[in-house]
C-alpha cells in the first residue's frame, strides 16, 4: 500500500492500533519477542504495495461493539461494578481488529486474513472480546447469510461466550426479531431480516457428531491448548467447513497448556518462524498471529529484561505478559499470584500455563528434544569434518523394523575439543559427545502413526533427521 494512500485514513482507532505497534517495537511497552516481531509485520504491511488497507469494516465494528455491547459482570480495579457500561475495547484489542479487517487483497473486496491466533493469558478480558467480535462480526456479514459458531472442548467453556451475546441481546430481541435458544438441545441467536440479512450464531462443544456438518463463514476455537497432536486433522475439518464464504475467519484463541507436543504447541512453533522470518512462504500471508507470553531461552528458563533466567515474580516479565495489565489485572496481584506459585510447587505448572503463558509437561519426558537442540548450538562441525577427525573411535548402532514401523541408524563418539577456560585463560581438552542419528518411516503409514502414538514424525522430517 502506498504511503499517500495510508495518510487518508482517519481512524482515530487506527492510530490507537499504530501507536501500539510503534510504542512495541520501539520499546516503550514491555513485550516478548514474538509480540514485538508481530506488530513489525504489522508496520512493514502497511507500506507493502501487496495489500489495500480499508478503514470501513473496522470502524464499524468497534463502533458497534464500543456504542451497543455492555458488560454483563464484574468489577473494575476500583472495585465499582461494571455491569452496565459500555465494553470500550484496549488498545491491544483494537490493534487485532485492525488487523483482521483492515487489509484486503489488493484490488478485490476479500479480506486478506481469514485465519488466526490469539495466544495470550488469562484474566485479558479474552471471553467478553471474543463474543463482541463474533457478534459484531455477524451483523456486518448478515448479507452473506452470516453463520458463527463458537467451539471449546467443554459445553460450559463456550457457554461463558454464549452467555455475554444473550446477557446483550435479549432485552431488545423481540422488538429486532432475534430468536434466543438457550436450552439442553440448542444454544444459539438467530435472526432473518429477509433482503437485510441473516444470522445464526451458536455455542457447541467440539464433539466428533457436531463437526461434519458445518458450514460457516465465521468459527472462534477456544482452548485449543487442549487439543492433542491428532487435533490437526480436526483443525482442517474446520478450515473446510468455510469454504462457502470468501471473507471467512477462523480465530483460533488460547492459553498454553501442559501438552508441549500437541496440535496448539506445535503450531506456535510454526508461526514463530513466520514472525523471526526464517519461513517466508506465502502460505502464511494470509494468517493474523498475535503471541503475549514469557521469553524463554533454549533451556526453557523464563528470562528476564537482561536476557538470563529470572524468578516468576519478576514485574518486567508479569508486564511483559499481560497486554491488558493494569485494566483487568493489577501488576500487583499478578505478583501474589508468582509468589504462591513460587512457595507453593503445586500451583507452578497452572501459573507456568496461565500466567506466564508457556507450555510445560505434567510428567517428566524420558529425554527433551529441546535439550540436544540448545547443545547443538555450541558446535557446527559439520559430517565431513567429523569423518575426517583422526584417532576417534565411532560406536554405531541400528534398530531395524520388521516390516512398516520406525528404523534408525545411529553413530556415537566422544570427540576431544580444545576449550580456553573462561577464569584461568588456559587452554584445556574436553570431550564432547556427538550422536548422529537418522530414522525411516514409511510416509503412507506416518500420519496414522503420528496421531496414534503422538510421535513428530513430521517434524523430524522438517528437522532433517528423518526419511
Amino acid at each position: 500500500m502506498a504511503r499517500n494512500t495510508l495518510n487518508r485514513i482517519d481512524s482515530k482507532h487506527f492510530q490507537i492500533a499504530l501507536d501500539y505497534a510503534r510504542n512495541v517495537v520501539s520499546g516503550n511497552k514491555v513485550a516478548c519477542v514474538e509480540e514485538i516481531q508481530g506488530c513489525q509485520r504489522f508496520l512493514n504491511d502497511l507500506e507493502s504495495n501487496k495489500w489495500d488497507f480499508r478503514q470501513e469494516r473496522f470502524d464499524q465494528v468497534i463502533g458497534l461493539i464500543e456504542g451497543t455491547v455492555k458488560h454483563i459482570q464484574g468489577e473494575d480495579l476500583t472495585g465499582h461494578p461494571l455491569k452496565g457500561n459500555p465494553l470500550i475495547l484496549l488498545p491491544w484489542q483494537k490493534y487485532v481488529v485492525i488487523n483482521l479487517l483492515g487489509f484486503y487483497i489488493a484490488g478485490t473486496n476479500e479480506r486478506r486474513f481469514n485465519e488466526s491466533l490469539i495466544f495470550i493469558p488469562r484474566k485479558q478480558g479474552k471471553t467478553s472480546f471474543m463474543a463482541a467480535l463474533t457478534w459484531a462480526l455477524s451483523l456486518l456479514e448478515r448479507k452473506s447469510g452470516s453463520k458463527a459458531y463458537i467451539l471449546a472442548t467443554s459445553l460450559q467453556q463456550t457457554k461463558e461466550a454464549f452467555g455475554f451475546m444473550t446477557g446483550n441481546v435479549k432485552g431488545n430481541a423481540k422488538q429486532l426479531g432475534i430468536r434466543i435458544r438457550d436450552n439442553n438441545q440448542e444454544h444459539s441467536i438467530s435472526f432473518d431480516w429477509g433482503m437485510e440479512g441473516s444470522a445464526h450464531i451458536q455455542a457447541l462443544a467440539d464433539s466428533p457428531d457436531k463437526l461434519d456438518s458445518l458450514n460457516c463463514n465465521i468459527l472462534i476455537l477456544d482452548e485449543l491448548h487442549a487439543w492433542k497432536r491428532a487435533g490437526a486433522k480436526k483443525y482442517q475439518l474446520m478450515k473446510n467447513a468455510q469454504k462457502a464464504y470468501r471473507n471467512s475467519l477462523l480465530l483460533g484463541i488460547s492459553t498454553a497448556g501442559d501438552i508441549p507436543d500437541g496440535f496448539l504447541a506445535n503450531r506456535l512453533r510454526a508461526l514463530k518462524k513466520v514472525l523471526n522470518g526464517t519461513d517466508s512462504s506465502a502460505a502464511w500471508d494470509r494468517y493474523f498471529i498475535y503471541v503475549c507470553k514469557a521469553n524463554q531461552d533454549e533451556k526453557g528458563n523464563i528470562i528476564g529484561k537482561d536476557g538470563k533466567p529470572t524468578s516468576l515474580d519478576d514485574p518486567y516479565v508479569l508486564e511483559m505478559v499481560t497486554p491488558s495489565v493494569n485494566e483487568t489485572v493489577p501488576l500487583n496481584e499478578l505478583i501474589l499470584d508468582a509468589q504462591q506459585a513460587i512457595a507453593d510447587p503445586q500451583l507452578r505448572t497452572e501459573f507456568l500455563n496461565k500466567t506466564l503463558n508457556v507450555f510445560t509437561n505434567s510428567m517428566d519426558a524420558y529425554f527433551d528434544i529441546d535439550e540436544f537442540k540448545a547443545s547443538d548450538h555450541k558446535y557446527n562441525w559439520t559430517l565431513e569434518e567429523l569423518a575426517k577427525m583422526k584417532n576417534v573411535r565411532w560406536y554405531g548402532g541400528a534398530d531395524l523394523s520388521k516390516l512398516h514401523d520406525l528404523t534408525a541408524a545411529g553413530l556415537y563418539a566422544s570427540i576431544p575439543h580444545l576449550v580456553v577456560d573462561p577464569v584461568t585463560q588456559n587452554k584445556k581438552t574436553i570431550y564432547v559427545d556427538v550422536a548422529i542419528t537418522h530414522a525411516f518411516f514409511p510416509r503412507a503409514l506416518m500420519l496414522e502413526k503420528a496421531e496414534q502414538d503422538d510421535i513428530p514424525l513430521g517434524e523430524w522430517e522438517q528437522e532433517g533427521w528423518l526419511t
